[in-house]
């Protein structure tokens, strides 16, 4: 390894140890970087990136009260890939309405430079995210996290740099371009890569069912053209399959494809469903978030109690 590479190296090991919760950090440190070194030594700048990930993750595994090979950690596994697929499927439409509104000038004239710099940012994270979902399929989840991280990171600088000439569409911007993006991003990095596979016709099946579900939204909004009608429709959509979620946690319930799927559904929770919370009445919204809020953590500590029970998820 040459010294640019060794200090680079080091530079990546000190990021990812900031995943960790400060007590893990402080009493493993020295374990950890002597793990790290062992593991890239000659190794090059992809493989030191993917060790580098590996730690991050542990790391966040750690500070979401995961880290093993129990029922949380599972469900984690198997939701990530259906997150991507989710991600880049609703993706699409902003892809094909960039290339259709390229093809009439005048349309996409009247666009303007700041919308138009958010749907080409939402259409290349689509192209991302369908790469990644390649990658993961074909069993490279190394790879896959690091493309997916990437991809995110450069969202970044565009959608802020767009922020200021939306106006009243910077919530929109953030929740459509960018929130999807970056919980997906961490869901794959929360995931053990030893479970991230290749996958198996049932994971296939899966992803390929999760992939027409979220194209349901749009079919909506073609066949239906009043907003009243539609915007409840396609709330639901992503809201059912969370609550279930919740609601098979919260009664400890060894369902963890329904489960996976309400992990998954909170990228079109982000896209969709934000939006017209924060529209609403501040008093509900605040009341809602609340609620929501008290309820997720009540169901996230049942769901860690329940993975520490050692307790093995039935397919």
């Amino acid at each position: 390894m040459t010294k640019d590479q060794t200090d680079g190296g080091s530079g990546l090991l000190r990021v990812a140890l900031r995943a960790y919760p400060r007590a893990a950090r402080t009493a493993h440190a020295q374990e950890l970087a002597a793990i790290y070194a062992e593991a890239t030594a000659g190794a090059g700048r992809v493989a030191t990136l993917r060790e580098a990930m590996d730690v991050a993750g542990h790391g966040l595994r750690l500070r979401c009260g995961l880290g093993g090979q129990g029922r949380a950690d599972e469900i984690v596994a198997r939701a990530a890939p259906l997150a991507v697929v989710l991600c880049a499927a609703q993706g699409l439409a902003y892809l094909a309405y960039v290339v259709v509104t390229a093809l009439t000038p005048p349309q996409l004239a009247q666009l303007g430079g700041a919308y138009l710099t958010v749907l080409l940012d939402a259409s290349g994270a689509t192209l991302v995210w369908l790469a990644v979902l390649a990658l993961l399929l074909s069993g490279r989840p190394g790879a896959a996290r690091i493309l997916g991280a990437i991809g995110t990171l450069g969202q970044f600088p565009v959608v802020l740099t767009a922020l200021p000439g939306l106006g009243t569409g910077r919530l929109d911007a953030v929740c459509s371009a960018l929130l999807p993006s970056l919980f997906v991003s961490l869901l794959l990095l929360a995931a053990p890569r030893d479970m991230l596979g290749a996958a198996s016709p049932r994971d296939r099946l899966a992803v390929g069912w999760t992939g027409v579900l979220a194209l349901v939204p749009y079919v909506i909004m073609l066949v239906v053209h009043r907003t009243q009608v539609t915007v409840p429709i396609v709330t639901l959509v992503w809201f059912v399959p969370a609550v279930l979620a919740l609601a098979l946690v919260l009664a400890r319930r060894d369902a963890a494809g329904p489960i996976a799927l309400g992990v998954a559904a909170v990228v079109g929770l982000l896209r969709f469903d934000v939006p017209e919370l924060v529209r609403l009445d501040p008093a509900w919204t605040s009341s809602v978030a609340v609620l929501t809020a008290v309820v997720v953590v009540f169901a996230w500590r049942r769901w860690i109690d329940g993975g520490a029970d050692g307790r093995t998820v039935r397919s």
